[in-house]
């Protein structure tokens, strides 16, 4: 007997949650499989996260001591990309909006034209398995970073990526420093996102909203504070 998707949840029922189809729009390729698919791929342990983190510092804190050491590489990078990619068509994901950091550019010597060779890799071989739409990446304090700021413009040029996403921490840089990157990815007909409201207030995600004309806000929650930014 088949269970319809609220119910399932409502139910805490995995496999049927699992067996719907439905669509990620939220999955950063550099963290998004499982750590015990790492650990086998390693073949070592991984120190397991704390119950409590100090917020995206204390994220950071972590993926810097217990993850990077071992996996911030090309060959870390791709595996962990293809294992997350297995793991959205696991969970009956069908749709996979999965964003790449214009900073994996560090492990391609080549440039752009060698990180897209290899995204495209990922798109045609699980084409039968999800529709992969690559995203670009982009973490706010690469904002002041003129190689960064030419190095993202060149990747919108190029209409490979179908969406942007903007992350990071809130301060770091104003909506305003990225308007043209924003601007540009519109021309050329990416879906614009930006987490805001992950921490910041809605005022922040008001404001994000409308200087980069987004289309989808990830996380959002700061937004709750106002009836007129919610609606």
């Amino acid at each position: 007997m088949s269970i319809d998707f609220v119910e399932a949840l409502s139910t805490d029922n995995l496999t049927a949650i699992r067996a719907a189809p439905k669509t990620d729009v939220h999955s950063h390729s550099f963290l998004s499989t499982r750590r015990e698919n790492a650990e086998r791929w390693l073949g070592h342990p991984l120190t397991k996260p704390p119950l409590k983190m100090k917020g995206l510092e204390g994220m950071m804190e972590y993926i810097d001591a217990a993850l990077a050491p071992h996996l911030d590489h090309r060959q870390g990078f791709e595996f962990i990309a293809g294992s997350a990619i297995r793991d959205a068509i696991q969970d009956g994901v069908v749709r996979l909006e999965m964003s790449f950091d214009i900073r994996l550019l560090k492990f391609y010597p080549e440039g752009l034209p060698e990180l897209l060779t290899s995204i495209e890799a990922l798109v045609e071989r699980y084409r039968e398995q999800v529709d992969l739409r690559p995203e670009l990446g982009f973490a706010r304090e690469c904002a002041n970073d003129p190689k960064w700021m030419k190095l993202a413009h060149q990747a919108i040029e190029l209409e490979f990526f179908q969406s942007i996403d903007l992350y990071s921490h809130e301060e770091a840089c104003a909506p305003e420093a990225v308007q043209s990157l924003y601007a540009k990815a519109r021309e050329v007909g990416m879906k614009l996102k930006a987490h805001v409201g992950e921490f910041g207030g809605a005022e922040e995600v008001r404001r994000t909203v409308e200087v980069l004309d987004l289309d989808e806000v990830q996380h959002g929650i700061g937004a709750a504070e106002s009836v007129e930014v919610m609606r």
